[in-house]
């Protein structure tokens, strides 16, 4: 084989996998997670606290999840736009007996730095699966009422951030009380048996 059509072969080759690469990568990136069957109204089987003067929005979060960084970017942001028209709740499940590697991981440390936002660890998943949260970043909001408005994902792919009709639901849901939209895809890890980069 001629040098030229060896060296043209190695280079469609090449782009090919390239291209493979990139189409994997953005497939895995806009792939959404599962979510179980949510609650229409505020569960009173849980322990967790609904706040009776505001609304009160959930995030699930599985602590060993990288990608994960990019909803509570985006959630920091809503709370900073919502100032005292909204609380917070970070969940993150946890097995029964997590060790530092789990409970003190940069992402547990990453919520704790967000002001407004109360920390929860959910050891054994049980109030993920009372809201019906399956993967990391599913967040959830409800009326001081307990009725539910949105429930899905606030950020536009896996491990992006930016504008996305999730984040603007919650927008309408603190302001007019009735989102555009009401459920969202949401990007992440699987909040059981997860395989995420581990941080």
């Amino acid at each position: 084989m001629p040098k030229r059509t060896l060296f043209t072969s190695l280079a469609v080759g090449w782009a090919a996998l390239i291209g493979l690469g990139v189409w994997a990568m953005a497939r895995y990136e806009t792939t959404p997670g599962p979510v179980g069957p949510v609650p229409v109204v505020w569960p009173r089987e849980t322990s967790l606290v609904l706040t009776k003067d505001a609304a009160t929005i959930l995030v699930f979060i599985h602590p060993r999840c990288s990608c994960s960084e990019a909803t509570l970017t985006e959630l920091e942001r809503l709370l900073n736009w919502g100032h005292g028209r909204v609380r917070a709740l970070a969940i993150f499940a946890m097995p029964d007996n997590p060790g530092p590697a789990w409970a003190n991981s940069s992402i547990v440390q990453r919520a704790s730095e967000i002001p407004n936002m109360t920390i929860i660890q959910d050891r054994g998943g049980l109030e993920a699966h009372r809201f019906g949260a399956l993967t990391s970043g599913f967040t959830e909001v409800f009326a001081s009422t307990g009725a539910l408005q949105f429930s899905g994902g606030i950020t536009p792919a896996r491990g992006q951030t930016g504008d996305s009709k999730g984040a603007q639901a919650i927008r309408d849901a603190i302001i007019q009380g009735t989102p555009r939209s009401r459920r969202t895809r949401v990007f992440g890890c699987q909040l059981e048996n997860p395989s995420p980069p581990i941080s």
